[in-house]
Order: structure tokens, then C-alpha cells, then sequence
């Protein structure tokens, strides 16, 4: 943390789907966000490694960008690491 993964959709899924968490691994405090096409469809709100991963499950549909966003958490990068596990987009 802190990261920004953009990718084109071009319009052509219909969800984004993901579990978000703080890799146990660290020490980490982060929060996650989804964009969609510039507007923020989801927050995890402050994750630490105890936090249990939360499920995204995001309306896609005609958006041409998506944007992955993780953030510190307030207190600096030390030991931020972040995990969107089985992330997908469905068709």
C-alpha cells in the first residue's frame, strides 16, 4: 500500500467479485476501494490482520474502467500488504 490497479473494461462485464484483506503474513492497516467508470462502489472501511477478509461483489455492467485502490491506512506503508484474492469478472 499504497496501489492503484486500472483496468479496461470496455463495457464488457456485468460484476467484479474479490476477497479483500490484510495479508496475515505483516502488520498491516489498509483500507481497500473499488472505482467504477470515476465513482467509489466500495470500501472496506480500516483492515488489519485480525479484521477477517471481506466479500466484493461490485455491479460492472457498461463501465468502461475499474480501479482497485488500496490506502495506508493513516499511519504510513510499514508492513501494508494487501491481498484481492480469487478477484474476477464475470461476463
Amino acid at each position: 500500500a499504497p496501489s492503484r490497479i486500472v483496468y479496461n473494461l470496455g463495457g464488457q462485464y456485468k460484476r467484479f467479485q474479490a476477497c479483500a484483506g490484510a495479508d496475515a503474513a505483516t502488520g498491516p492497516t489498509i483500507t481497500f476501494e473499488v472505482w467504477v467508470d470515476g465513482q467509489n462502489k466500495w470500501e472496506s472501511g480500516l483492515m488489519t490482520r485480525e479484521t477477517p477478509a471481506k466479500q466484493v461483489d461490485v455491479d460492472v455492467a457498461g463501465a468502461k474502467e475499474l480501479a482497485l485502490i488500496v490506502g495506508d491506512g493513516g499511519n504510513g506503508i510499514g508492513a501494508d500488504h494487501a491481498d484481492w484474492a480469487d478477484a474476477k469478472l464475470l461476463r
